[in-house]
């Protein structure tokens, strides 16, 4: 056993394997030898592997805190979730002092947006370690995902004192600021991380947008980086909390137009993680997504509703590919852009039949686009009218919609279907 060790210390973990397994050999229940070699599946990411010697380490010696919580870790990466959180309790119970446990347990408990026990765990977590920086973020994160903004803003400012050149936490500490509307200190926050950074689009994006300055479309990346970030938990947080029910309410207008034993053709741009091509998923009709965001493409791809899927910006696409399409579908897109008309020029010039482009905006009074103090962009009837009149595109429908809930508040949009 000593030589094991010896030899995993030193990084031979190739020796180190087989003199394990001897051990083990010999006697299959020794707790260390199922311990050490667990340790070494787990860095190899052998993770099933290292759960079944972590179990048999804790079948030996239950009160093996260590075997619990790199068995919650790897239950973890398993996406055994309950068993994960289990195990850290129980490493916890055994060793309050694992600062790791405590850790990892609310990171595991803020991700099942169970937040009151991860502010708990990270509490815990923090009074081993009074000054980790990853402890205090993920506190101030959480508050913040919980909407407790002004709570959040002192802790990331605990943490900006430790370590004023956290990007992250000024970059959040200025979304929270931005969320109570202290627009001052949210604008000064961002340009402290453009001072650090200039090379992050969500924050000059957001300086635009704060300064009262409206740009054409975002920064490059932009969107990209936004839905990257939030793929996993786009379709619970828009449909379960934001009541997002557009999708749906343009499959019961397609459906109205369907024509039984006609097939359909239709490009879902920006399709995110694929909410609409499953409302129209009883329709027999070939579905292609365009999508800036990867992740959004992978979650959109696991409802197998989509013929193609395509991985590129929006305009890059129109202009592109070959365009043949019944039906073009902007769902909460054009919030992401500000100058529609090159868009709407493409689908109309290059699309090889007659055909429908429904989509929605957030809505002003002016008589232009504006880059809203969101983030996000809202345009003017007259602007899009403007544009139907000079590329000859006949408004069909619109209507007054209930785009999203935000906050306390109802976003309420425009539904548009345009003959192209």
């Amino acid at each position: 056993m000593a030589s094991g060790i010896k030899a995993h210390s030193s990084g031979d973990l190739g020796s180190a394997t087989e003199l394990y397994f001897i051990v083990l050999g010999a006697n299959p229940d020794h707790v260390y030898a199922n311990l050490l070699i667990g340790i070494l599946f787990f860095d190899k990411k052998e993770y099933q592997k290292a759960s079944l010697h972590f179990s048999r380490a804790i079948k030996c010696n239950p009160d093996l805190a260590e075997a619990f919580n790199y068995r919650a870790v790897a239950f973890k990466e398993l996406n055994r979730v309950d068993d994960a959180i289990n195990d850290y309790s129980r490493a916890i119970a055994l060793d309050p002092s694992l600062h790791e446990a405590h850790f990892n347990l609310g990171v595991l408990w803020a991700e099942q947006k169970c937040f009151g026990d991860a502010i708990k765990a990270f509490r815990a977590s923090l009074l081993l370690k009074p000054e980790d920086q990853d402890t205090l973020y993920n506190i101030a994160k959480t508050l913040s995902n919980m909407r407790q903004y002004s709570l959040a803003i002192p802790e990331y400012t605990k943490l900006l004192e430790l370590n004023p050149c956290h990007e992250l936490a000024l970059i959040n500490r200025s979304n929270a600021y931005a969320k109570l509307n202290d627009h001052s200190n949210a604008l000064a926050g961002y340009r402290r991380v453009i001072s650090l950074n200039p090379k992050i689009p969500e924050v000059s994006h957001l300086i635009n947008a704060l300064s009262g300055i409206t740009t054409k479309k975002p920064p490059l990346g932009y969107v990209e980086n936004l839905f990257d970030n939030y793929a996993a938990t786009f379709e619970r947080t828009l449909v379960d909390e934001l009541d997002y029910q557009i999708p749906s309410l343009v499959g019961s207008m397609m459906r109205r137009d369907y024509a039984v034993n006609n097939m359909i053709s239709v490009l879902d741009l920006g399709c995110g993680t694929g909410l609409m091509g499953e409302a129209i998923g009883d329709l027999d009709a070939l579905v292609v997504g365009v999508d800036l965001s990867r992740e959004m493409l992978k979650e959109a791809k696991i409802t197998k509703r989509y013929q193609e899927l395509f991985h590129c910006d929006i305009q890059q696409y129109l202009s592109s590919q070959v365009l043949d399409f019944d039906y073009f579908i902007a769902n909460d897109v054009f919030i992401y852009v500000g100058d529609l008309e090159d868009i709407f020029s493409l689908v109309k010039k290059r699309n090889k039949r007659s055909g429908r482009f429904i989509f929605t905006v957030e809505l002003n009074d002016t008589n232009h686009f504006i880059l809203e103090q969101s983030g996000r962009y809202s345009h003017s009837m007259s602007y899009l009218l403007k544009i139907f009149d000079r590329l000859e595109m006949q408004v069909l429908h619109y209507e007054k919609v209930r785009l999203r809930k935000e906050f306390n508040s109802v976003i309420i949009g425009g539904l548009f279907v345009v003959k192209v």
